[in-house]
């Protein structure tokens, strides 16, 4: 603001020393001139704020969805009471801030406010909504809860997002206009500026030819980033490096295609992260279909997790119905043998395994050492995170996958997932080498059963068939001593082998 004040200044006293009658022109047009620039900035500005606030409403909407999604997908009703409440009420306060904000001064004020009266009551819907989906979610009625969230309250939410796309494309439109309108004005002031100018001296045109470009070229600069910013281009967005109002407005439009930029990265990155994930689970669960020894599954299972994800620990108990404890079955490194050979076991609901397996649900401790529960291994001194995930075949629970890492925050939701997708496979595969080696079990007993049937049959006496008898039993059952004995029930001579 001060440079375009010193250059109106600058042209007022040429003008005023070179031609009196030209003095109150010049200086008239400048100040039309002035009021133009900062009517578009305030304009810019107000948009920008209308823009700003219908992102972070939508921004907030989607918190809540994203936390009542996870309600329904893992069923923790602890997120009503910690996280909906507080997502709710940013997304409520985001909603007032927008409405308060539609009191400009922009030429579509009434669609504005049409618009908005829309967007409060669709707010309102999914708002009644959400509390219908809340007691349906303590109440334990899940498919009604997941009903209401994809079918009506989607329903809601679709006129939600036309609402609010709409009111962006009013706002943007209307800046947009305002914009044009008053660089027609300019443009208008300009010439006749310039023609006075002309009609006084050469250093009044030079003057006023600085001033033309002092206040075009940024506008075109910024009009141009913006333009680039709308294609979703938000590289060399630089700052004009002015200080004045422009300069201000073009820092702020910096900075906010600053976080747009932060914002797509970040979401490529996710998106990519989650993509490379999903894509190394599968890797695993394909490769564990193979494995029917339980032995052999049990290591392969730790060792690509633990390799795969490049976790620090990982290792399975499988439960043990007889003693009623957690028996660990596999584990990596030096930490796992050992714990192997120590024949290591833990009782239900002890540590978080053994609370993963008692409530039955995944148990995440992104950081450990806020954790009364958790039970520490001074075998693993480097641990920071842990999660504890069931192997759950329909009903029956067939042990826990726990992995640790070193790293405070390591593990995410987005580990849960992929964990408890592995979790699913493990359990799948277990059931499978189970059953083969029971198949497996029963086909040799019935072949040695066979065999030996063969063998009595080639007996010529009694008492050959008993030693035949007792001799592959033994054999087969692999016990040192077996004895047979008949009784003829009405003579007193019986036969016996052994």
């Amino acid at each position: 603001m001060m440079k375009i004040n010193v250059s109106l200044g600058r042209r007022i006293w040429i003008g005023f020393i070179l031609l009196i009658g030209l003095v109150l022109i010049a200086s008239w047009l400048g100040l039309l001139l002035t009021r133009s620039v900062g009517s578009i900035i305030d304009t810019t500005q107000a948009g920008s704020e209308q823009i700003q606030a219908i992102r972070d409403l939508e921004q907030g909407w989607s918190n809540v969805a994203a936390t009542i999604d996870r309600l329904l997908l893992t069923h923790q009703t602890n997120l009503i009471d910690q996280d909906l409440p507080e997502n709710r009420a940013i997304f409520n306060q985001e909603l007032d801030d927008l409405a308060n904000l539609q009191e400009t001064s922009l030429e579509a004020a009434a669609e504005i406010d049409s618009v908005t009266a829309n967007l409060l009551t669709a707010s309102s819907d999914m708002n009644e909504l959400v509390d219908e989906l809340i007691v349906l979610a303590q109440d334990g009625r899940w498919v009604q809860a997941q009903t209401l969230r994809y079918v009506e309250l989607s329903s809601a939410q679709h006129r939600f997002d036309e609402n609010l796309e709409l009111l962006s494309g009013v706002v943007k439109t209307d800046v947009s206009d305002s914009v044009a309108e008053n660089i027609a004005l300019q443009n208008q002031l300009l010439t006749f500026w310039a023609i006075g100018a002309s009609v006084a001296i050469l250093g009044g045109l030079v003057i006023g030819f600085i001033t033309v470009r002092s206040i075009t070229i940024p506008i075109q600069q910024l009009t141009g980033q913006i333009q680039q910013v709308t294609q979703r281009d938000f590289a060399n967005i630089t700052p004009l490096k002015r200080n004045d109002e422009l300069g201000r407005l073009s820092q702020a439009f910096a900075q906010m295609a600053s976080w747009l930029r932060e914002s797509y990265d970040e979401l490529e990155k996710r998106v990519a992260q989650r993509t490379q994930a999903l894509q190394a689970s599968n890797e695993v669960s394909r490769s564990l279909s193979t494995i029917l020894d339980p032995d052999k599954l049990v290591k392969e299972v730790v060792e690509q997790v633990k390799q795969t994800f490049d976790y620090y620990h990982v290792h399975i108990y499988l439960f043990d119905k007889a003693q009623n404890k957690l028996v660990m079955v596999g584990g990596t490194g030096e930490a796992g043998a050992a714990m192997l050979a120590a024949n290591h076991a833990l009782a239900m609901n002890q540590g978080l395994v053994g609370q993963a397996a008692n409530n039955r649900q995944v148990t995440l401790v992104p950081d450990v050492s806020q954790a009364s529960t958790w039970l520490a291994n001074p075998l693993l001194p480097e641990t920071q995170a842990e999660i504890a995930v069931p192997i759950l075949l329909a009903d029956e629970m067939l042990g826990v996958l726990d992995v640790q890492h070193n790293v405070a925050n390591g593990l995410t939701e987005m580990d849960t997932e992929l964990l408890q997708n592995i979790a699913n496979q493990v359990a799948v595969a277990v059931q499978n080498a189970r059953s083969y080696q029971q198949v497996k079990s029963q086909q040799k007993y019935e072949s040695l059963a066979g065999e030996i049937g063969q063998k009595i049959q080639l007996a010529s006496s009694v008492e050959d068939v008993l030693k035949v008898a007792v001799r592959e039993l033994a054999a087969a059952l692999e016990v040192p001593k077996i004895e047979i004995s008949l009784q003829n029930s009405q003579k007193d001579n019986g036969y016996r082998a052994n």
